[in-house]
């Protein structure tokens, strides 16, 4: 094929015309809902680094979306319909959560579904590292309390291991702890009470207890840590019940960025770039909207998207996971309560549109000479 100069000229010019006059708006991402919405609430948990999404919850099943089909739990596992969200999902595929009260790792191939320890009710599993060491809670109706373990998901049927929290007035060794991230070298982190039934943020390295920094704040916890430990989020509560996204960059607190009179903001992931994902309230009784800080500065995320083709007050309520290449899972929040799972894609900036539209030309310039 030839392409003359003035065949050229106009497919330049329409390149550049389609990049600058898509529209006065330009999204950041684009968005894709997943699944259907749920009347109880329904989120994307976790997303690795191929964009595979795990989600679900509490009163539907748990999902994975890997870019092209979306399948819950029932699809791929025979038998009766299971509940149960999926929370987090390694690079290698393996996806950790929970079904019907128990905790389950799921690889693809094999279902584990490890029994819960004597005396305990119900379990889940809220992280896994790049070993497959997963960790999570178990806890008993009986005394209302709940417990910090990890799983070796490598070993089949392991039993699990418990981590003491703060107050170790039983056998399991707490009132109430919360794992809720782990490290790649084992470190779990979470928060634990204390025996005057305060929240404190803590780690456990090789099973022993420390405790994080809360400043002035009264209580706190983490949420995810990147996977060297370097960076871990969460939230700090003040005396005066108002709550505040943080980080704990190598052991150090700082407080995220929040709009003046924000009531409640909230971190709930992040990425190794530092890139973090939650959300702000900005009143008592208002809703929470979906969250990213980049280098520090806060975005909403509903203004980073095209939400035209949304049904009207259909808002993204929260943002739970952030891969390495941006992309954002969460929930979307619609006017009539229902909620589910979404995933945020970055669209590529203009500029970066327009070099390929060039190259693309300067491609066919050459053939044609």
């Amino acid at each position: 094929m030839k392409l003359n100069l003035n065949s050229a000229c106009r497919l330049a010019a329409v390149a550049v015309t389609t990049i600058f006059t898509s529209g006065s708006f330009a999204a950041e991402y684009q968005l894709l809902l997943l699944g259907s919405p749920s009347s109880g609430f329904n989120s994307g948990f976790g997303i690795n680094s191929s964009g595979t999404v795990v989600g679900g919850g509490a009163n539907s099943p748990g999902f994975i979306f890997n870019g092209t089909q979306f399948l819950t739990l029932p699809q791929i596992i025979p038998g009766p319909v299971v509940t149960g969200p999926l929370r987090a999902i390694t690079s290698q595929g393996l996806a950790v959560g929970q079904i019907g009260g128990g905790a389950a790792f799921w690889d693809g191939v094999t279902l584990q579904r490890p029994a819960n320890p004597r005396g305990v009710d119900s379990s889940i599993a809220f992280a896994v590292n790049s070993s497959g060491i997963a960790t999570g809670t178990v806890s008993t109706t009986s005394t209302r309390e709940t417990f910090v373990v990890t799983w070796d998901t490598t070993q089949e049927n392991a039993e699990p291991t418990v981590l003491v929290g703060l107050d170790p007035v039983t056998p399991f060794g707490g009132q109430s702890s919360f794992a809720l991230g782990i490290t790649d070298d084992g470190r779990v982190v979470g928060w634990s009470t204390n025996a005057l039934s305060q929240q404190r943020p803590v780690v456990w390295t090789n099973g022993a207890l420390s405790q994080l920094p809360l400043g002035s704040a009264t209580s706190g916890g983490v949420r995810a840590t990147t996977p060297d430990g370097t960076i871990m989020v969460g939230t700090i509560t003040g005396s005066n019940g108002f709550s505040q996204a943080s980080t704990w960059s190598n052991g150090t607190l700082s407080l995220l960025e929040t709009p003046p009179g924000t009531f409640q903001s909230f971190a709930l992931g992040l990425n190794a770039q530092g890139s973090i994902v939650g959300g702000v309230r900005l009143s008592n009784n208002g809703p929470s909207l979906a969250a990213v800080w980049r280098n520090g500065q806060l975005s909403d995320l509903n203004t980073l998207v095209d939400t035209t083709s949304l049904p009207s007050g259909a808002f993204l309520s929260d943002a739970r996971a952030i891969n390495d290449n941006g992309l954002i899972t969460g929930s979307i929040r619609f006017a009539n309560g229902e909620t589910q799972a979404f995933l945020m894609t970055p669209v590529p900036e203009p500029s970066t549109v327009l070099m390929l539209a060039v190259g693309l030309l300067i491609f066919w310039l050459r053939r044609s000479i």
